[in-house]
């Protein structure tokens, strides 16, 4: 890389979370970190609520054209915490500098009740991509 590092996406699926009090299967999600790009990066997950969240492997490395899987537990499901949005901040660095490369915010939200069956969440889900893979094709094409 050149010594003038621009910016560059950051690629995470899905770009929100919605955790559901009365459903347990979705107290613990996946955050998918893509690298479509030809050279590793440094990654580190943040939290505007810390004391709500579990976040395994919070940080590491991504190899070049190769993702990570990070997953998130909400450690108080509890009605008390509802509607209140928190941030995750994941933020992409040059391996060897340490440079800030890049960073994305990603929205979490504890919702009442449960989840239908029948969602719309995912902004792929609603073209028809539901397969993480089809997204690593689609964001190496905008490289």
């Amino acid at each position: 890389m050149s010594l003038s590092i621009k910016k560059i996406p950051v690629f995470v699926f899905p770009n929100s979370l919605k955790f559901y009090v009365g459903s347990k299967t979705t107290h613990k999600q996946l955050l998918t970190l893509y690298n479509p790009y030809d050279f590793p990066v440094k990654f580190k997950v943040l939290c505007t609520a810390p004391n709500k969240y579990a976040v395994i492997d919070p940080e590491g490395s991504i190899g070049p054209r190769m993702l990570v899987d990070i997953v998130i537990r909400h450690t108080i499901p509890t009605p008390a915490n509802c509607n209140i949005t928190d941030k995750f901040r994941i933020s992409m660095q040059d391996h060897t500098t340490k440079q800030l490369l890049g960073k994305r915010d990603i929205e979490a939200i504890l919702m009442q009740g449960e989840k239908d069956n029948i969602s719309n969440d995912g902004d792929f889900q609603n073209v028809g991509f539901t397969d993480r893979g089809m997204y690593l094709l689609l964001a190496q094409q905008t490289t």
